[in-house]
């Protein structure tokens, strides 16, 4: 368990961050972060909303933030993680894992990987991904815990 929490990638990935084990094993500050982040739902603008913005020809105010496109949730670990960052999903489908772990991983141009398994991703779920990401000389998989 050691070597997984040691220095050697600079983004760990934790798929479906609720059934995942090592989770609670995160430096605790990063974990409240997360926890606060599972506790508070993405903002959605409703369809009366939507309307009015499309009445008033308004579309270039809405926050593109607001509709959120990935599942991933990114957090700046560097000097609480030997990493530049964390990213978690919720439960997720494979197509739709293997798609978005490829653009954030070239978003953030290319870094080393961990994964850290989960319940739902195990070490072989996540070593059969047809992903660039996962099949990268960078990127390490580790065993479940």
């Amino acid at each position: 368990m050691d070597a997984a929490f040691s220095p050697g990638a600079d983004l760990w990935v934790l798929p479906d961050i609720e059934g995942s084990p090592w989770r609670w094993s995160l430096e605790w500050s990063v974990n409240f972060q997360i926890s606060k982040i599972l506790g508070h739902p993405s903002p959605k603008i409703s369809a009366p909303g939507l309307e009015q913005i499309k009445h008033f020809e308004a579309a270039e105010f809405i926050d593109k933030e607001a509709v959120p496109s990935s599942p991933w949730t990114l957090i700046a670990a560097e000097g609480l993680l030997p990493a530049k960052w964390l990213v978690f999903c919720g439960p997720v489908e494979k197509a739709l894992l293997e798609k978005e772990v490829d653009l954030l991983w070239e978003g953030l141009g290319r870094p080393s990987v961990r994964f850290f398994p989960s319940k739902t991703w195990t070490t072989a779920s996540l070593k059969s991904l047809k992903s660039k990401c996962s099949h990268a000389s960078t990127t390490e998989i580790l065993h479940e815990s």
